[in-house]
């Protein structure tokens, strides 16, 4: 991307929410898996019910431990004759080796071609209608998770959408030295956007990100990825921890947005009272901050839900901060 390009934050902010934005997704791996026993063994390590993919199909789905725990929220797309799998680029690795770990006499052989591909990604209220301007209907019909392979401008790509900042976005995968051609071609009339304009509507629509928020510290229904979760399918790996947690009610925490005027905050804690006197009762902890390019700060926390709704003092100087449930721009 080039960097000379890009515009003042604001702008950046409003064509991420109210027009078309063009961002480079570097944290994105890629698998890709292999054999006729793929989306069996995927099924049966992830939460949610992958068995009827389809070629041009897929899901969004956790890989947790045993422990119920998040280890990656990938998404699966069906490409005909193999899987390929988007997940966080720092876990790519730890996803691969999980899925080895687990395949005995399966056919199933799982590759990172992470570093053969480049991805940029477009998002806005404009998004579905420019990848039909780009590409013919087809990527503006797919649906949640879809795939389809399309020329866009003559350079071949895989085009997913993933919705990674919400209802209507997608990501254009290609080789990486079409990588800019690609980019150039989803220009047009759009704002390139930096990490910082992304990351703060990320974390002002509640989407959890891997490290901050999608650890080994929390459980998929904490992070708010219920609907990455089948309670209907077979087992899974932590499916009786995941289950027993939904069915009865056991979730103590659940991601919330922040917001509050003055800032940073540092300290990774949400407290109720004044902390610089020490009578401030511990709620929950921030894992990802953000300077809003409107004013102010936004930030995800993991929060006790007897709280949700309410205003919190946050930090050792006790700023007061907004608590309220995320909303993915749906």
């Amino acid at each position: 991307m080039a960097l000379s390009r890009l515009a003042p934050q604001l702008d950046q902010y409003r064509a991420l929410t109210e027009g078309l934005a063009v961002v480079d997704r570097p944290n994105v791996g890629l698998l890709r898996v292999e054999g006729k026993d793929s989306v069996d063994l995927l099924d049966r390590l992830s939460t949610n019910d992958l068995a009827a993919l389809a070629p041009g199909l897929g899901a969004s789905t956790v890989l947790t431990t045993n422990k119920g725990r998040v280890i990656d929220l990938p998404t699966v797309v069906h490409m005909g004759d193999y899987l390929l799998v988007l997940c966080s680029k720092d876990a790519a690795a730890r996803v691969s080796e999980w899925i080895d770990f687990y395949t005995f006499a399966e056919d199933v052989v799982v590759s990172d071609v992470t570093d053969q591909y480049s991805i940029a990604g477009i998002a806005g209220p404009l998004a579905l209608a420019t990848a039909q301007r780009l590409t013919g209907a087809t990527a503006a019909d797919l649906p949640p998770y879809g795939v389809v392979e399309a020329d866009v401008a003559g350079v071949k790509a895989i085009v997913v959408r993933t919705d990674f900042l919400g209802t209507g976005t997608l990501d254009f995968i290609v080789a990486g030295s079409d990588g800019q051609a690609m980019r150039d071609a989803l220009a047009g009339d759009a704002e390139f956007v930096g990490p910082e304009a992304l990351e703060a509507v990320r974390i002002e629509r509640g989407i959890p990100a891997f490290a901050s928020e999608l650890n080994e510290d929390h459980n998929p229904l904490e992070a708010g990825l219920i609907d990455s979760i089948s309670f209907n399918k077979g087992c899974y790996i932590g499916q009786e921890v995941v289950a027993r947690l939904n069915t009865y009610d056991k979730v103590q925490r659940r991601l919330a947005v922040l917001n509050w005027p003055t800032g940073p905050v540092s300290a990774k804690s949400v407290s109720i009272g004044d902390d610089v006197n020490g009578d401030g009762k511990v709620i929950g902890a921030i894992t990802s901050v953000a300077a809003h390019p409107s004013g102010g700060f936004v930030g995800l926390a993991y929060v006790r839900r007897a709280y949700e709704n309410a205003e919190v003092a946050i930090g050792p100087a006790g700023a007061i901060a907004a608590l309220k449930p995320p909303d993915t721009g749906a």
